[in-house]
């Protein structure tokens, strides 16, 4: 222990004052850095969300794709058979595609693919999970809605798009199935 003795102005005060303007600037450089690391780590980890929601959805409708709704179709299948709830799925193609990109064009072809996906998607329940799966086909899980209840939003989501001005005349078929005994598996 070091014990000065003198009056304010010497040079232990003087000493006194640095050492708190010393931790001052540690704790500022601190924050500082802090603030660094989570906007780094911000920055860092921005990217690999953005891929998460690329594998997740169809670059160009925006919909969940086919490997994501096979994962969510799976576990919806294991609730519906393991609580005794109805599942249905809708696959929702659109007829002659192939002309309507050889008659008006990829760009055209894309812009129908937009525009059924946007109508499905608008059309069916807010739980539904509407996907892209093929080309120019889409899928809807229904969780919770048996036979006649899904029957009634596909008829729904295709009248919405036989009203909707496409490029070219523009028809879609439909088909859903609702969960049975009979299947083993969501596949």
């Amino acid at each position: 222990t070091i014990a000065l003795y003198g009056p304010a102005s010497d040079f232990a005060s003087s000493v006194a004052d640095a050492g708190r303007r010393g931790v001052i600037k540690i704790i500022l450089l601190g924050v500082a850095a802090l603030c660094l690391a989570v906007f780094l780590a911000a920055a860092l980890t921005r990217p690999l969300g953005g891929l998460a929601s690329t594998a997740a959805s169809d670059g160009l409708t925006g919909l969940a794709n086919r490997r994501e709704v096979e994962a969510v179709g799976r576990v919806l299948f294991e609730r519906a058979q393991a609580g005794s709830r109805m599942l249905s799925i809708a696959i929702v193609d659109v007829d002659s595609f192939k002309q309507i990109n050889d008659t008006h064009g990829h760009m055209a072809g894309d812009d129908v693919l937009r525009a059924v996906a946007d109508l499905l998607a608008d059309t069916v329940r807010s739980e539904d999970v509407v996907a892209r799966f093929a080309g120019d086909e889409f899928v809807v899980v229904m969780p919770d809605a048996g036979g006649p209840e899904a029957e009634a939003v596909t008829r729904r989501a295709l009248q919405r798009i036989r009203e909707q001005p496409l490029p070219g005349p523009v028809t879609v078929s439909a088909g859903v199935a609702t969960l049975g005994k009979q299947h083993a598996n969501f596949d």
